[in-house]
């Protein structure tokens, strides 16, 4: 793929997903490059921290 210059972009995942930890309950798992999801839980599986939204409310 050396004709694809952002290849290797495409390949990386390294992504430090830490900071949303503060607005939702769980952190996420990001194990070797992927996603992980409860398969139990609702929908993607992500419940928010709403005590931390109603706190850092930008406008009402």
């Amino acid at each position: 793929m050396i004709t694809v210059p952002n290849f290797y972009k495409l390949e990386t995942a390294n992504a430090d997903l830490t900071k949303y930890n503060e607005f939702i309950m769980s952190p996420l798992d990001n194990a070797n490059g992927a996603l992980h999801l409860n398969p139990n839980d609702p929908g993607l599986g992500v419940e928010m921290n709403m005590d931390y939204l109603n706190a850092n409310k930008l406008n009402d």
